[in-house]
C-alpha cells in the first residue's frame, strides 16, 4: 500500500476532508507532500495546508488521540514501534520496524497504519 493510500484511509477513519486534486504528487518531481486539507468556514485560503501524519508529529498525535489509538514506542531494546486499536471488539496490534535510529518515524507510521485499518473497516 502506498503512503497516499495509507493517508487516504486514515483520513477517512478520522473524517478529515481533503482535496483529492490538490493532493496529487508534484507533476515534475513526483514529490508527495500529503493530503491538501479542506476547511469549512476557513478564514483565508492561506490557512490551508498539507496533512501528513507520516512526517508531521502533531498530525500523528492528533490522529492517535481522535481515533483512541494506544501508542507504544517499545522498550529500549526493541527495534520498532506499535500502535494498538480495537476493531470489532478485538485488540489489534500494528507493529512497524524502526528504520535506522528514527523511532519517532516508526511510531508515526504505526499510528497511520492503525488508522488505515480503521478506515478499511469503514468501506
Amino acid at each position: 500500500m502506498t503512503d497516499r493510500e495509507l493517508l487516504e484511509l486514515a483520513a477517512k477513519a478520522a473524517a478529515i476532508k481533503y482535496d483529492p486534486e490538490a493532493s496529487k504528487p508534484h507533476p515534475k518531481s513526483g514529490a508527495f507532500f500529503g493530503l491538501w486539507l479542506v476547511y469549512h468556514r476557513e478564514p483565508t485560503a492561506n490557512d490551508r495546508r498539507y496533512w501528513n501524519p507520516l512526517t508531521n508529529d502533531g498530525d500523528a498525535l492528533r490522529l492517535a488521540v481522535k481515533l483512541l489509538i494506544a501508542i507504544d514506542p517499545c522498550d529500549p531494546w526493541c527495534d520498532g514501534a506499535s500502535a494498538t486499536i480495537v476493531l470489532n471488539g478485538d485488540s489489534v496490534d500494528i507493529r512497524e520496524p524502526q528504520d535506522g535510529d528514527d523511532l519517532v518515524a516508526a511510531t508515526r507510521r504505526a499510528i497511520v497504519r492503525a488508522a488505515a485499518e480503521i478506515g478499511k473497516g469503514m468501506e
